[in-house]
């Protein structure tokens, strides 16, 4: 789109709703109907809670899963 009466960079404008062919492709393979063996009530999403400073401290197993979870999610996604 040109907009005239403008000056630079202003003058030239891409504008466009439809980004679905951008976001398809990285979305649609985690949603549930994508992924094998997802249960019926599966959204696609996954949430992680960290455990706090404290918890961490305390050594327990289920804490340190939690955390080893999150920081291996987060090397296989960066």
């Amino acid at each position: 789109m040109l907009i005239f009466g403008e000056a630079g960079s202003d003058v030239i404008a891409d504008h466009s709703t439809d980004l679905a062919y951008l976001i398809d492709p990285t979305v649609d393979p985690y949603l549930a109907w994508n992924v094998p063996g997802a249960r019926p009530d599966d959204r696609g999403y996954s949430v992680f809670v960290l455990p706090s400073p404290a918890e961490l401290e305390s050594g327990h197993p289920a804490t340190e899963k939690a955390a080893g979870d999150f920081f291996d999610k987060m090397g296989r996604l960066f």
